[in-house]
């Protein structure tokens, strides 16, 4: 009888220790589930920081470039001034010579 109730025991705790590692399994095929969850969106997270980092480097490229048009656009800008002084001066002469004639 002591036999037989010692087996029953160990039966039940084989039992218990069976559905323990069925939950355990369970367990971590849900973690498994929720870490390859986790690491696409890791995954997609770094794409956007790629795409980010890529706009930037062309939005500096295009800032560099507009700053060498608007210095181009300076110095454009200095010769007309040049030029318009240029004549007002000869304007100026052809006024005076006006008034000597």
């Amino acid at each position: 009888a002591e036999t037989a109730t010692a087996m029953e025991e160990m039966n039940a705790t084989v039992l218990e220790v069976a559905q323990n590692a069925s939950q355990a399994a369970g367990t971590t095929d849900g973690a498994r589930s929720q870490a390859d969850r986790g690491a696409g969106i890791v995954s997609e997270a770094m794409a956007r920081i790629e795409a980010v980092r890529q706009q930037a480097l062309t939005l500096k490229a295009d800032m560099g470039s507009l700053g060498e048009q608007a210095s181009s656009i300076g110095h454009i800008i200095s010769v007309i001034n040049d030029i318009a002084d240029q004549t007002n001066l000869l304007a100026l002469n052809a006024a005076i010579e006006a008034a000597r004639a």
